[in-house]
């Protein structure tokens, strides 16, 4: 976190005059202020949320600062906090909306540890000086302190807007770009297409993308897997237009699969979709879609869901008779699959995790015809971030992996491996610029079961070279693989436009 008197619109003495954003509109003291705050920033906000609407202005505040508070001024900067908020209180009393006051108030309050009561005392402040830019910027950094990272985004990625180069606002929103932890994430490449291939730490897409919250997006995706004996890509196009906000948005789209196999040839499916993605707040996340397979009358679902709740990061991927993109025999032969993947993290210290995970997928054949196997897979790893920016990540876990196929005969249809137990570790570092980011991972692992060493390297790029647009991808390289015998290769890139 930087520090509250860092600001680049602080003078030398840790303070500074009011700022505020151009268009600032009021709005009643009982409404909601996370929501009038993010309507009225991107200047859709309607009259309705207020009959204050057209107010001028609150004035600048004077230059001439009275004694008293010029002394609570002395004890902040000597770092006296507790002195300065005791001796800033009975000021308060006599001037309840001074913005200078209120804005000392909040800052010390978070120097004390008090992220909450700091946030309310600029919720207060917000009331009575409406769309203040440091107000506003030191409530999105209260907002990062308390883990409510989704409203701090909105929050920075509008004053950046207002203000690209304002490093403050740069540096909030890097830390926030790679939330803590690697299974802490929520990029938008996590969908209905899925590799069981994946490294053992998941892969960060997400660039410094200041667009995140605009009104429609596009986006499209290949993803790829090359293994001994076959291949699998998915291209995937969606758009997105926001219902109500960035708390619901609807999402259409279409994925084309493309299987190839040494011993079957090729094939082609496709999944037509359309769905729902809700937010509410750091509580809630879920995306939820439908749509055709052509391999079975009924619909095939998908959902995704996850939460934030306190020290806990709970998130639940659901699949029912979904393609079976993970190999080229599967596409091939018109797989589907369907069950679900619970993933748990607890945070146990600052920057450091554990997390376990459980897969339970039912895999089939010709359309749900012919059952080929269910498999379990049980996965535990603690996660260390030695540092924030650039970050570096060690990670070690150990994983069970079993596939109990239906017979024999079907069992050599699909390359996947039946059991393997397997110790793993690994880096994953992560670097941000003001619009790149670049990543990197090693990881290795032994499987006790089938007794071989394997590793994997691999290296990702997000970048964002103009408004409204970003480009990204990632290659992985493993000598050995989880889940399929031999030397694997995987890649997938993106580019999102937004309008």
């Amino acid at each position: 976190m930087t520090s509250p008197g860092s600001s680049c619109h602080r003078n030398e003495s840790g303070f500074r005059k009011r700022n505020t954003l151009p268009g600032s509109r009021t709005f009643p003291t009982g409404f909601n202020w996370t929501i009038a705050l993010v309507l009225s920033l991107i200047s859709f906000m309607s009259p309705a949320f207020g009959k204050t609407v057209g107010k001028k202005e609150p004035a600048a505040r004077k230059t001439e600062v009275p004694s008293a508070l010029k002394r609570v001024r002395e004890e902040y900067q000597k770092k006296e906090y507790r002195k300065a908020y005791r001796n800033l209180i009975p000021y308060l009393r006599h001037h309840p909306t001074d913005w200078e006051s209120l804005y000392l108030k909040a800052l010390i309050e978070r120097k004390l540890g008090q992220p909450a009561g700091s946030l309310k005392t600029v919720k207060f402040a917000l009331r009575h000086h409406p769309l203040d830019y440091d107000l506003l910027r030191l409530g999105a950094e209260d907002l990062i302190d308390l883990g409510r990272h989704h409203e701090a985004r909105v929050v920075l990625s509008t004053l950046a807007r207002k203000n690209p180069n304002d490093p403050i606002v740069q540096a909030d929103l890097l830390k926030i770009t790679f939330p803590a932890g690697i299974t802490l994430f929520n990029p938008y490449f996590d969908q209905h297409v899925y590799y069981m291939a994946g490294p053992p730490a998941p892969v960060v897409f997400d660039s410094v993308a200041l667009t995140g919250f605009d009104r429609w997006s596009a986006t499209t995706r290949l993803y790829g897997i090359v293994y001994n004996g076959g291949s699998s890509f998915a291209w995937d196009t969606q758009a997105t237009t926001p219902l109500y906000g960035d708390a619901l948005r609807f999402l259409v789209g279409r994925t084309e699969y493309f299987g190839g196999s040494a011993a079957l040839g090729s094939g082609i499916e496709n999944f037509t979709y359309a769905g729902a993605d809700i937010v509410h707040g750091s509580l809630f996340h879920g995306i939820f879609e439908a749509g055709d397979t052509q391999v079975k009358p009924s619909p095939g679902l998908y959902t995704h869901m996850s939460s934030q709740l306190g020290r806990f990061y709970l998130d639940v991927q659901g699949y029912d008779e979904m393609l079976w993109g993970d190999f080229g025999e599967s596409i091939i032969q018109n797989g589907t699959e369907s069950g679900g993947i619970f993933t748990a993290t607890y945070t146990i210290l600052p920057r450091f995790w554990a997390t376990i995970q459980y897969w339970y997928l039912q895999y089939d054949l010709d359309g749900g015809t012919v059952p080929w196997g269910i498999l379990h897979n049980t996965m535990g790893m603690l996660d260390k971030n030695l540092f924030p920016n650039p970050s570096i990540d060690l990670f070690l876990g150990y994983d069970s992996w079993t596939t109990l196929t239906e017979n024999s005969a079907t069992a050599p249809l699909i390359p996947m491996v039946p059991i393997q137990d397997y110790t793993f570790g690994g880096m994953l570092a992560r670097k941000n610029f003001r619009n790149l980011s670049l990543q990197a991972q090693a990881g290795t692992f032994y499987d006790d079961h089938n007794v071989f060493w394997g590793y994997d390297l691999g290296m990702g790029i997000g970048y964002h070279p103009i408004p409204h647009l970003d480009i990204l991808g990632n290659f992985t390289y493993y000598n050995m693989a989880t889940g399929i015998i031999g030397a694997v290769e995987q890649f997938s890139s993106a580019v999102r436009v937004t309008f």
